[in-house]
């Protein structure tokens, strides 16, 4: 399989189990691919929608919540803390 193949799928397979653009990023740089095709994997596995939408779509996919817990599962999950403030608001 070729590096680009191998890190368009994984970086597909952890958005879709809810994984937010700073985890897969982690998770495709640890297994030595450049720096440029994590990058363009990251921003593939977005499928066009913005990482706010995504971050969305994994708070709902837990349950929703707000505050403090929602925040640091979307923190657990990777996602940028500027997306987190926006969808929860700086307070979060």
């Amino acid at each position: 399989m070729s590096d680009e193949r191998l890190a368009l799928e994984r970086a597909r397979t952890l958005r879709a189990r809810g994984a937010g653009s700073l985890r897969i990023a982690a998770d495709l740089a640890s297994r030595g691919l450049p720096e440029a095709l994590v990058a363009s994997a990251v921003d593939a596995s977005r499928e066009g929608e913005s990482e706010a939408a995504w971050a969305r779509r994994a708070l709902d996919g837990a349950g929703g919540g707000s505050g403090a817990r929602a925040w640091r599962l979307l923190a657990g999950h990777g996602f940028p803390e500027e997306v987190i403030a926006d969808l929860l608001g700086e307070a979060g």
